[in-house]
């Protein structure tokens, strides 16, 4: 290989590890995840060769401002206060890190696992060894005006059921509760986790530290965000098994709609406009040289296009089931695909009634470009239509 050759190679390579750029291997072992979602602003105070100790933990968005915030812990937990860093998303620019105090002279050195955004505050969930206030609350003004480097300090704090992570949504603030999975493992399956409901009043303000929701949640929850009628949870398993953005409907009996394999160490995540973000604490130097695939910046999706997704099972008597190019069987056979195919739906439209496995139905599944299958042979765990009309 001549020296030109080999000066392209390693180029490349300082990009794809230096920059967080996914690789080839990357990007094809989670084809689904980078196929919808983009590479978005380097998450500050981490990098493949810093010898600082910050870990990523949570992410939400200031509107006012068009400001993307982080939250992060100093390794080992207890030595520095909970680090609020800063990326105005009109440049992707990291602008100012402030850090979290309680008052002005005790700073808070939890876990800093949850950050979330109301109308007039934002709230930390963090727990502290020691501590009886696991949720507090600051002024977004402090925020705005504080300096590169300054302390911001809480405006009250509160001890509430949990603190693992944070969301708001049509002036509720929900703070998770992170379960283990049996065993250790990862479980999709609402055991032992939970998600809480604190109405806030005209003031921002709690109305009670007592929950008026309570809702299960997937097991090692690190994050969610709500749609008008979905909740997105991110989990995480470690550092060298994938993680999973998991879709449920809302609510005390919310049900699974859909899952996509993310990759390694994802945090909480958040909207900004029309984007879902993801965060990952697989770069920082805890754990950039022992984990699967360390990842440097976050990546973003189109939430109304993700949210929408259904995943689906072809279930038949054993035959392959045709795919129709439209929604009634006069449409031409584009495909088959065999019992027990996992499809991803995107729509769903009426058309020809169909008796299959599930009974009669006329509602088609969109699975592709021209691409649709009968709702009688396909498995959701829904009855009724769940995924939107297709236009």
């Amino acid at each position: 290989m001549n020296s030109s050759k080999i000066r392209i190679l390693l180029l490349v390579t300082i990009l794809v590890v230096g920059l967080g750029l996914p690789s080839t291997t990357q990007a094809s072992e989670y084809p689904s995840f980078f196929g919808i979602f983009q590479e978005g602003p380097k998450i500050p105070l981490i990098s493949s060769t810093t010898s600082d100790a910050w870990v990523p933990q949570g992410i939400d968005y200031l509107p006012a401002k068009n400001w993307m915030l982080f939250t992060y812990y100093w390794k080992p937990e207890g030595t520095k206060p909970v680090a609020l860093a800063v990326v105005d998303l009109a440049t992707n620019q990291h602008i100012k890190t402030v850090y979290l105090y309680e008052t002005s002279t005790k700073m808070h050195s939890g876990h800093g696992s949850g950050v979330t955004v109301s109308k007039q505050h934002i709230w930390l969930s963090s727990n502290e060894a020691g501590n009886s206030k696991n949720v507090f609350q600051f002024k977004i003004d402090d925020l705005i005006k504080a300096s590169n480097g300054g302390k911001l300090i809480a405006s009250k704090a509160y001890n509430l059921k949990s603190a693992s992570y944070a969301t708001y949504y049509d002036n509720v603030l929900w703070i998770g509760k992170f379960a283990h999975g049996s065993g250790g493992l990862c479980d999709p399956d609402p055991n032992g986790g939970y998600i809480y409901g604190y109405p806030l009043n005209s003031y921002d303000d709690l109305t009670s530290t007592t929950p008026t929701h309570t809702w299960k949640t997937p097991d090692r929850i690190q994050g969610a965000v709500m749609t008008a009628d979905r909740v997105i949870y991110s989990q995480s398993c470690g550092r060298n098994n994938d993680s999973t953005l998991y879709t449920y409907t809302k609510g005390s009996t919310g049900k699974e709609v859909y899952r996509m394999t993310a990759p390694t160490m994802s945090e909480e995540i958040a909207i900004a406009g029309n984007n879902l973000y993801v965060n990952f604490e697989s770069g920082a130097k805890e754990y950039r040289g022992s984990g699967k695939y360390p990842l440097y910046h976050v990546y973003y999706a189109n939430v109304n296009t993700y949210a929408s997704r259904v995943s689906g099972k072809v279930t038949t008597n054993g035959a392959n089931l045709n795919v129709r190019s439209g929604p009634g069987t006069n449409h031409s056979i584009v495909g088959s695909l065999a019992n027990g195919t996992k499809v991803t739906i995107s729509c769903q439209i009426t058309g020809e009634y169909v008796d299959g496995y599930y009974g009669r139905s006329n509602l088609w599944n969109k699975i592709g470009t021209g691409k649709y299958i009968p709702d009688a042979y396909t498995y959701t765990g829904f009855n009724s239509q769940i995924a939107p009309t297709c236009k």
